[in-house]
């Protein structure tokens, strides 16, 4: 099955996307270009994202996009975010298309063994800013992608509660201090981010920021960030080189699903309870036992060395000398 897929096809064909992707860049640029034109420009950034989203979405055992396709999708991305930023609105659908080709460009990169592509983080942050803009207190917005769910919430008189499906951020009010309005940016990747630890569900970027975008710190809080996770298993903590146990994450359990509760904020997800193995080993192997059957003082009870002073007769001596 590997060797019956010819190369000359897939290069062909995505011969043919990038140049379909690197056209409709050119005819928004042509659109956007002039102040006049932001009917014409809003109307060109709707079809540039609906383009990239059926660009990236064929998928397939024996297709890739390749760094060349992801890269132009993810250029052109970036000039529908320019566009809809310049006119003041990011539409539904077109937030949902590029969040769909942005998704699918870090499905393609995972899956041929690449990393995330380094345009995304900015891309996500840009869509989530743009989604706030139009929200008010207490309205949220979650963009199901399947490979990422993006949740875009502005907190309300009770704290922020964002349901992304495989998880759930609930953010109290003692989070959310300062002047401003606040916003909670969640992200929920269901593709495997980092290679050292297979998680039981999906990876879960959970952050606060101003009205500008700008990340607002949270840490030490008196009253934890609840994150709720489908299935069981451990909370860890991503450090920003390995999956670790924080000591400021706590794990508690409801049916069918693992709650984290933290005070600070970071990428979250669930691996698998360890198993009872390697706690049993210590209890079930016996270095007690080697002192309990071996026998030293037995050696000590069976020698005899009273026996010999008394059995020796030095007192017969003086007896026969008188």
């Amino acid at each position: 099955p590997t060797t019956a897929t010819p190369t000359l096809v897939p290069t062909s064909f995505l011969e043919t996307v990038t140049r379909s992707l690197d056209a409709t860049a050119t005819a928004l640029d042509a659109s956007c270009g002039a102040a006049e034109n932001a009917l014409s420009c809003a109307a060109s950034a709707a079809a540039a994202a609906v383009q990239v989203a059926e660009a990236t979405a064929f998928g397939g055992a024996t297709r890739t996009l390749g760094e060349e396709a992801r890269t132009a999708a993810l250029e052109l991305t970036e000039a529908v975010l320019d566009a809809t930023g310049d006119a003041g609105v990011l539409p539904a659908n077109v937030s949902k298309a590029l969040v769909l080709a942005v998704a699918d460009c870090l499905r393609d990169a995972r899956d041929g063994g690449d990393k995330a592509p380094g345009q995304m983080a900015g891309i996500l942050d840009t869509i989530m800013k743009q989604v706030a803009a139009g929200l008010g207190e207490g309205q949220s917005e979650v963009t199901d992608a399947s490979t990422i769910v993006v949740g875009v919430s502005v907190p309300g008189e009770t704290g922020s509660v964002t349901d992304l499906g495989g998880a759930t951020v609930d953010v109290p009010t003692s989070a959310f201090g300062g002047d401003g309005r606040r916003v909670v940016h969640s992200v929920l990747y269901c593709v495997e981010m980092h290679d050292d630890i297979e998680l039981v569900g999906c990876e879960l970027s959970v952050e606060v920021t101003d009205e500008d975008g700008t990340v607002v710190p949270v840490a030490g809080l008196s009253e934890p960030i609840q994150l709720t996770f489908d299935g069981t298993g451990l909370c860890i903590t991503w450090n920003g080189t390995a999956w670790i146990q924080d000591q400021n994450v706590t794990t508690t359990y409801e049916e069918g699903v693992t709650i984290c509760k933290t005070t600070h904020l970071s990428s979250f997800g669930v691996m698998d309870l360890p198993t009872a193995v390697p706690t049993a080993e210590p209890t079930t192997a016996t270095p007690t036992e080697t002192p309990t059957t071996a026998t030293p003082t037995e050696t000590l009870t069976t020698a005899t060395p009273t026996e010999t002073p008394t059995t020796a007769t030095p007192t017969h001596t003086p007896t026969t000398e008188t």
